[in-house]
């Protein structure tokens, strides 16, 4: 759909769900380019009242009609952000309405608040120069393992979250099913080619498993790139369509990561590792099990590699066009070296 036709569409769809009493024109519409599943459009609003006039701006986020990397679920993104926004003082936004109705704009969707604040890839210029301040580093750093803790230390039993997102029986049928959906991801797009480095990996996974951990909301993509910042200070946690109930390890070992930071030193682009436990482990009141974030660490390479050479599929097929997934798809030998690095080649 055309830019002028979105926008035309979306301005009527708006005008009847809001008050008989108000006309909405639609000012500026653009399609954010961040992320890779879902489609995120940015809307601002003139609102027109019998009292004046106002600006509003929101968000539509709209299920993608080409890839889908992971086994995103629009309406399950749209209960999460709900439950969030009703039980807990997470900076989330709140969403306003789902849509199933695909005749609409092509696919289901959902409407939201836009929070204030900046998104900042922190790999572009834009970040290296944002993130490059060291006083606003230093603060945002702490921030982020703040959050992260709040995350972690959501009580999942005595508000919405663990109904809505559905808390496992027990640690090891958690970790078995991550697995096993895990190598069927990988046998759906190996195509019958072998890749030994990756076939290890998931050896090294199923043997290397933890007996037990603690399940907890995790956020499932938690990186500087997936926040909104005002100043110094972080203001919006987004992207939560991988939440879960899980072992909080699956975000620490994301941090860890390095194809989340590929050549910088700091996690996430933000902080020193050491800053990061020594925060992590005195907010929580726990000592950093490191043997379970290397665990973490190889799972998030493993996924990461699945979804580079989905992405490259996909492109080849025609069904998605964004060249950054096609060029994921052609940095196969950077993520088998990733792999092998982590279980210790």
């Amino acid at each position: 759909m055309a830019n002028a036709a979105l926008t035309a569409t979306v301005e009527k769809y708006l005008q009847n769900h809001r008050s008989t009493d108000e006309r909405i024109s639609v000012v500026n519409l653009h399609r954010s380019s961040d992320g890779w599943s879902d489609e995120t459009y940015l809307i601002e609003l003139q609102v027109q009242q019998s009292g004046g006039t106002q600006m509003e701006r929101i968000v539509i986020r709209k299920e993608s009609s080409g890839l889908t990397l992971e086994r995103m679920n629009l309406r399950h993104h749209y209960e999460t952000l709900r439950a969030l926004s009703d039980d807990t003082a997470l900076p989330v936004p709140r969403p306003l309405w789902f849509e199933s109705d695909a005749t609409v704009l092509g696919t289901p969707f959902f409407v939201m608040e836009l929070l204030p604040g900046r998104n900042i890839v922190p790999w572009s210029r834009e970040g290296r120069q944002f993130f490059g301040d060291a006083p606003r580093r230093a603060n945002l750093a702490q921030e982020f393992v703040a959050y992260l803790a709040e995350i972690h230390g959501v009580n999942v039993r005595t508000t919405s979250i663990g109904a809505t997102l559905g808390i496992p029986e027990n640690y090891r049928a958690y970790l078995s099913q991550k697995l096993l959906l895990m190598e069927r991801d990988y046998l759906g797009v190996k195509d019958g080619t072998e890749d030994p480095v990756v076939d290890d990996a998931l050896c090294w996974l199923q043997e290397n498993q933890p007996d037990t951990g603690l399940l907890t909301l995790v956020h499932g993509d938690y990186r500087s790139g997936n926040l909104l910042y005002a100043g110094d200070h972080i203001v919006g946690i987004l992207d939560w369509e991988l939440a879960e109930i899980g072992d909080p390890y699956v975000d620490i070992g994301y941090v860890f990561a390095k194809a989340n930071r590929m050549d910088s030193s700091l996690l996430s682009y933000l902080i020193p590792s050491e800053q990061f436990i020594e925060a992590y482990q005195s907010l929580m009141g726990i000592k950093m099990d490191m043997a379970r974030v290397q665990y973490f660490e190889v799972w998030h390479h493993v996924k990461f590699y699945i979804i580079a050479v989905m992405g490259k599929i996909a492109f080849k097929r025609g069904v998605t066009r964004d060249l950054r997934l096609y060029r994921q798809g052609e940095r196969l030998p950077l993520m088998r070296d990733l792999i092998a690095g982590s279980i210790g080649y």
